[in-house]
């Protein structure tokens, strides 16, 4: 089957509307659902300067949607979610073809429930700056994978590989790699090429997933996003996927918080759809009902009003990763009888988690940095002590 392996003349044809969700900035955005509509002959409706980060908008999604007859919706993963409770209204759904999303793994609840609710097919697009947008596309005539990014396009490759660099076997997980004429040669600064970039001309996502039998590319997460617990890998999405089963969910995210023993514990950070009351206890006992590693099992889940997202709708991970950090050093102050005179403050910088503990006025520098330097020890954290800072 062909269907779906271009992203030019196939998704987008002369005579049909795409709802562009991804802001110009985003190559999803610029060309993707941008570009390569216009030059198909599409009409492309953009939702304001700040897209579907438009909460005014977002309100009144499907009545731009029967105003223009859109065929096509592209939205990430996050504002699929925020459409769930967004009902129709008249004859919005008529012209609807399919959901086109991207940008982040697709939770296969929250395409379901799309479906199910809506009767509009939800298909994955797997894309990166560096290749100009696209590298592999669900077809839109074959029922949806779960899981599954679709086929790469013609002349491109796309595999797995170990951390050693050879091949996987089809299925089987490996950080993904990919080569054609749409791959970049690398970085206008050069100097950011080595890890990204080889000399035979592929491409290192960075992405956690495998190519099956039949082609079909799987992203599962992040290599960087990976939980580590005493050696073994726990890929985040098997967490988030049993979160967003409840039907009380809206959104999850699930990190690694540190542990003295195991290196990192599974965490998660939930949103609850509007009116919902449910706990953090029923959630973890849901979820790790549904897990099928024991090593994946929750040991805390925190209900906050809204999971971060970035400027295009991706879960914005590092900020979790920063407050899950910080509770936890919160925790072992207090445990520690330290919690009246110091407090953490945890940040997720590019070179990896900083700390400051801040002292509290009057507080005895000497006294407390020893006793500091003991609880971070277990920690491979940089950290600084703050006077008079709480």
């Amino acid at each position: 089957m062909r269907l779906g392996r271009s992203s030019r003349g196939v998704w987008f044809i002369a005579g049909r509307t795409a709802l562009n969700g991804f802001p110009m900035f985003h190559v999803a955005g610029a060309f993707v659902f941008g570009l390569s509509a216009l030059l198909s002959g599409a009409e492309v409706v953009l939702p304001t300067l700040l897209g579907l980060r438009n909460a005014g908008f977002v309100r009144r999604y499907w009545h731009f949607v029967e105003r223009h007859q859109v065929t096509f919706l592209a939205a990430v993963p996050t504002v699929i979610a925020t459409l769930l409770n967004v009902d129709p209204a008249g004859d919005s759904l008529r012209s609807v073809r399919a959901l086109l999303t991207g940008g982040s793994p697709l939770p296969t609840e929250l395409a379901r429930a799309f479906e199910e609710k809506y009767s509009i097919p939800v298909r994955n697009i797997l894309g990166m700056t560096e290749c100009a947008g696209v590298v592999s596309i669900e077809p839109f005539a074959a029922p949806r994978t779960p899981g599954s990014c679709g086929l790469a396009p013609p002349y491109t490759d796309v595999k797995a590989v170990r951390p050693d660099g050879s091949p996987c076997a089809a299925g089987e997980t490996g950080i993904l790699r990919l080569r054609g004429p749409n791959v970049s040669p690398g970085y206008t600064d050069s100097r950011r090429n080595p890890g990204t970039f080889t000399g035979d001309g592929w491409l290192i996502s960075g992405d956690i997933g495998h190519v099956d039998d039949l082609g079909r590319v799987f992203v599962t997460g992040r290599e960087k996003d990976v939980i580590i617990r005493s050696g073994h890998n726990i890929d985040p999405q098997v967490i988030e996927e049993a979160l967003l089963s409840h039907p009380d969910v809206m959104m999850a995210a699930a990190v690694g918080e540190p542990d003295e023993y195991a290196g990192e514990l599974p965490v998660a950070f939930v949103s609850l759809k509007p009116g919902a009351s449910t706990d953090a206890r029923a959630l973890i006992e849901h979820a790790n009902a549904r897990i099928p590693e024991r090593p994946a099992y929750l040991k805390h889940i925190e209900i906050i009003p809204a999971v971060p997202v970035t400027a295009v709708g991706k879960v914005y991970k590092p900020a979790l990763r920063a407050l899950a950090c910080e509770r936890v050093l919160n925790q072992r102050l207090s445990g520690a009888r330290l919690g009246d005179q110091v407090r953490a403050a945890v940040e997720d910088r590019p070179s990896g988690i900083a700390v400051r503990f801040l002292l509290a006025a009057g507080t005895q520098n000497d006294d407390v940095a020893a006793e500091i330097g003991k609880l971070m020890q277990p920690f491979a954290m940089t950290y600084t002590l703050v006077a008079g800072g709480t």
